[in-house]
């Protein structure tokens, strides 16, 4: 199932974030879909008033240099390191990089700098799913509908890691009785 994708730019705190991700997806496809959804969502926020490093890193994706880019954000955060934009943006490119354990650890590193912003959770429970750890990406989920109630992308994604993680456990009682056709075909409709 593919859900919409959603870009928002929330300009109070500078703060980019993705929307839903699709749950039933193969892992190469899912990633291959989780860079272009984040190439475009960094080239749909760029806003006009902030002409800046900002631009200039956003130009760098848009050209597929993220080397520079990553140099760029890097120089900036050398004198302003607590920029949660910024580093927002680091995030995004180590996640593009396929490096995901320090995309991870960029985010983490935000949500504990800025625990209000409920974004940097959505993108880590993003990641947390892309390597099929939903109880990982459960949890950031409800921190950022904790941070943000009405986050309606936060609670389709929770919703969506709900019915993997009815999947697994249907799968147990496939395993554990495999006679069990009420299990099997519940999920049957939840792989439907």
């Amino acid at each position: 199932i593919f859900r919409s994708i959603r870009a928002r730019c929330n300009l109070r705190d500078r703060i980019f974030f993705v929307g839903t991700f699709p749950c039933f997806m193969h892992a190469s496809t899912l990633f291959s879909y989780l860079c272009r959804l984040t190439l475009s969502l960094l080239l749909l926020c760029a806003t006009e008033a902030r002409a800046d490093v900002y631009d200039e890193v956003n130009q760098l994706i848009k050209a597929s240099s993220l080397d520079a880019a990553m140099a760029k954000v890097e120089a900036h955060l050398k004198t302003k390191p607590a920029d949660p934009q910024m580093r927002f943006l680091k995030g995004m490119i180590q996640h593009v990089q396929n490096k995901s354990d320090a995309a991870i650890q960029t985010f983490t590193d935000i949500t504990e700098d800025y625990p209000e912003l409920a974004e940097p959770y959505n993108n880590l429970a993003v990641l947390y799913a892309a390597r099929g750890e939903f109880p990982q990406a459960r949890k950031a989920l409800e921190m950022a509908i904790k941070a943000k109630p009405d986050y309606a992308a936060a609670h389709e994604n929770l919703a969506d890691v709900y019915v993997r993680l009815a999947q697994q456990a249907y799968r147990q009682v496939g395993k554990l009785e495999p006679q069990n056709t009420r299990a099997a075909q519940k999920l049957q409709m939840t792989e439907q």
